[in-house]
Parts: C-alpha cells; structure tokens; sequence
C-alpha cells in the first residue's frame, strides 16, 4: 500500500493526461514564468475542460517553476495567467536555481543537496500540496506522510 504515488504524464497526449486527471487526488501543472510557456500549457485546457465533465470537483492547480519573482514580467504573466487560462495557481513558486539541475544529474531530490532556499521551497510546495489534500478529506494519507523519515542520505 502507498499513501502517495506521483505520476509524471505527457501533456500531450490528451487520454493519457485526461486519465492521470480523473485517477488523481490532485493534479499540478508546472508552468514557467515566460509568455511561450503559458501558451503551451493553453493546450491542457481542453483537457482539463473535458476531464470535468466526468469529474467536476477536480483539484488542478498550476505550480511556477524556474520563476524569477524579481522580474517584473514573471509577476505580470503569473497574475494574468489564472485568468487566461482558467486556472489557479498554488502560492509556492519554485525559483530558477542550480540545485535543482544538479540534484537531478546526481540522481538525488534538491531536499539533500546543500542548497536551503531551494530545500525551504520544496518544502512549502509539499506542504502547500498535503494541505490541499487534507482539506479535500485525506487526513490518513497526509498523517502518514508526516510520519515517513528522510532518506538517510549525505549532501554532496
């Protein structure tokens, strides 16, 4: 038994996004802070749209990643793109920063890497997400989840 499984999908292949939708507890759409990016994720619209014609209550929420708060076009575009797209966004934003390229090359998560901020970000986004959760009625999960321990694993 798990308490959380995180599905990876293809934004573009429509039944398979629509299908990891309806299946979820949750869904997040990663989306930069960058006018290209918020008109590729126009086409997961569609899918949203038709995904809550089976399940109306879905819980779809969009995540900024590699967002560069001090810019004043990444703040513009974050605000405007609710409200083209027609969906909200969690308050957590992932910055742009090394630690996340090189955690992946190393085949490690950013929470044990050395870097605090992008650990306080990965942090609050989970939280951000276990809150959502537990607000939709999924105290046991969320419970066990704040029972699990880290890996036991160096920095490097």
């Amino acid at each position: 038994m798990h308490d959380f499984i995180v599905l990876d999908g293809p934004p573009r292949i429509a039944a398979m996004t629509r299908a990891i939708m309806l299946l979820s507890d949750i869904t997040l759409i990663p989306i930069g802070a960058s006018a290209g990016e918020v008109w590729a994720t126009s086409d997961m619209v569609p899918i949203v749209e038709d995904a809550r014609t089976v399940k109306p209550d879905l819980n779809i929420k969009m995540v900024w990643i590699r967002y560069r708060g001090y810019t004043r076009s990444a703040k513009e575009i974050s605000q405007s793109s609710s409200r083209e797209l027609g969906l909200k966004a969690l308050k957590t934003k992932i910055s742009c920063r090394v630690a996340y390229s090189d955690a992946l090359a190393a085949g490690r998560t950013v929470t044990e890497s050395r870097d605090k901020i992008a650990k306080s970000e990965i942090q609050a986004l989970t939280s951000e997400v276990a809150r959502s959760l537990r607000n939709r009625n999924h105290r046991n999960a969320f419970d066990s989840y704040r029972k699990m321990k880290p890996p036991n694993r160096k920095p490097r």
